[in-house]
């Protein structure tokens, strides 16, 4: 009677990883001072749901430790050890340079739990790498002629002054940027600055990642665990069963999977990214870049255009915010097509002198042309270029009442004013047309726009912090054109040199 091979436990088979991993590690003595060799050399143990076992590196956080360098920015899902090789190479490096490591969370709880795993860490090190605790707290850590290890506080941070900082779930932060830079304050001017977190939708954390200006950028997905097994997947699904975007956010597989997957998103995200595949470098610019063209006037195809007009100035910047003009092909039966597009930093005077250049390109389009703030100048700017072709509608509760006491017809109001019943207009044909796929663009920066425009709550709409909503509004405005009859008259000749501004909606 055959005999059954018994069971290999998960414990065994790390501990036999372990014995090996370090069996070769010192097979090469020059590779002593290698962060990977040192985190498994040294006999530590890490907590898992099994216990305490001998920690053993993924092969990702051997490859990250290897290149670390002064700043490091990790989007990660959810049970990838993360936190613990961070913590655990800032403890490695503060026992071989001495400095002091700080810890910054979301919550305190979570910075207290960072001081957590790096106590186990260090009490678990063999007595003779193991460092002397003179001090060891919930909140804190001091190593004998070493260093600290602190968990900072909400707010905290301003008078503190550390070599090694880790700041976790950084987009779960709120006033992120505030408390980042007061953060920042305590790092040394050679410190190393590990900024780790999941996803939470389209705000300062996501921009951090896109732009990542000195910053090197890693991701790692559920799939990095290689202890992540089927049965592990199937116990996650069941546990988050009817939310797929939570999970596809707590464990996602690609860095756009981790972002579309969270947050409260206004349009739908997944049509976003199959729109996103279209997406391709304008084939002509002008302007040094400020003008892109994606496709030239086709003769006999009908054009709208909206405009979104810089509001002034930003608080405390001297620069002026954007402006945006998006032109829309809509001859073709699938749906709108975006051609071409006017963005940049101007006064509204010469945002118009540049838009009515493009614009003729285009057989002058109808233009909508947003009338709230800098929009009236704008407006009066295109009526002084002579500019033929501007959106203008009349209230016709108004219209109807002058008729019924034969006064006066009121003045039309020149452009689109963005109201709480106007702008919900503008978002849902916005909406539909990229649920349907009938959008159709290949500026990335519209798509990024729409992912980054979300409920902001008390009812109100826009772009999360950090980010810009012109071009949403900018192209909705124009897809709104296409609802004015071909045909219907210009402006009154009354019109031609002033425009109403008590307009009580669309």
């Amino acid at each position: 009677m055959a005999t059954a091979t018994p069971a290999i436990t998960r414990e065994a088979l790390q501990a036999a990883a372990l014995r090996l991993y370090v069996r070769r590690k010192y097979a090469d003595r020059r590779a002593s001072t290698a962060p990977d060799f040192w985190l498994s050399q040294s006999h530590s143990t890490i907590r898992t749901q099994h216990g305490v076992v001998p920690f053993v590196p993924f092969p990702w956080q051997r490859a990250w430790a290897d290149g670390i360098t002064h700043r490091e920015l990790i989007l990660k899902s959810r049970d990838v050890g993360s936190s613990e090789i961070c913590v655990r190479w800032a403890c490695w490096q503060q026992l071989r340079s001495g400095g002091n490591v700080l810890c910054k969370a979301d919550k305190h709880s979570n910075a207290i739990n960072l001081v957590s795993i790096a106590r186990h860490y260090l009490t678990s090190l063999p007595a003779g790498e193991r460092p002397r605790l003179v001090r060891d707290n919930e909140t804190e850590l001091e190593l004998a002629g070493i260093g600290t290890v602190r968990a900072l506080a909400r707010g905290g941070g301003r008078s503190e002054r550390c070599r090694y900082m880790i700041l976790t779930e950084r987009a779960f932060w709120e006033d992120s940027a505030d408390e980042l830079a007061d953060v920042s304050g305590a790092l040394v001017a050679d410190g190393y600055q590990i900024v780790e977190s999941t996803a939470n939708g389209f705000n300062e954390f996501h921009s951090l990642w896109q732009n990542a200006v000195g910053y090197r950028r890693t991701f790692v997905g559920r799939l990095d665990n290689p202890t992540h097994t089927p049965e592990w997947w199937a116990e996650r699904q069941a546990e988050l069963a009817g939310m797929p975007g939570k999970l596809a956010q707590e464990y996602p597989t690609t860095p756009e999977e981790a972002f579309v997957s969270s947050g409260q998103g206004l349009f739908d995200k997944t049509a976003i990214v199959e729109l996103q595949r279209s997406v391709r470098p304008p084939a002509e610019t002008r302007l040094n870049g400020a003008v892109s063209i994606w496709l030239p006037p086709t003769p006999g195809h009908r054009y709208v255009a909206g405009a979104d007009i810089a509001e002034g100035r930003d608080a405390g910047n001297d620069d002026l915010d954007y402006s945006h003009l998006a032109v829309y092909d809509i001859g073709d039966t699938s749906g709108p097509v975006h051609v071409a597009s006017l963005h940049g930093q101007w006064t509204p005077e010469v945002f118009a002198q540049h838009a009515c250049k493009l614009l003729a390109d285009y057989a002058q389009p109808l233009l909508g042309v947003e009338l709230n703030n800098s929009g009236q100048a704008a407006i009066l700017a295109f009526q002084f270029a002579g500019y033929p072709s501007l959106f203008w509608w009349q209230d016709p509760m108004r219209l109807e009442e002058a008729r019924q006491l034969g006064r006066p017809m009121p003045q039309p109001t020149i452009g689109w004013r963005t109201t709480t019943a106007s702008k919900p207009i503008l978002e849902q044909e916005l909406s539909r047309l990229i649920v349907e796929r009938a959008l159709h663009s290949y500026d990335a920066r519209l798509w990024d726009e729409c992912l980054s425009y979300v409920q902001l709550g008390n009812g109100r709409t826009g772009a999360v912090g950090g980010c810009h909503d012109d071009r949403v509004i900018a192209h909705g405005i124009a897809l709104q054109m296409r609802r004015v009859p071909v045909g219907r008259p210009a402006l009154p000749a009354s019109a031609a040199v002033r425009f109403g501004s008590n307009s009580r909606g669309w």
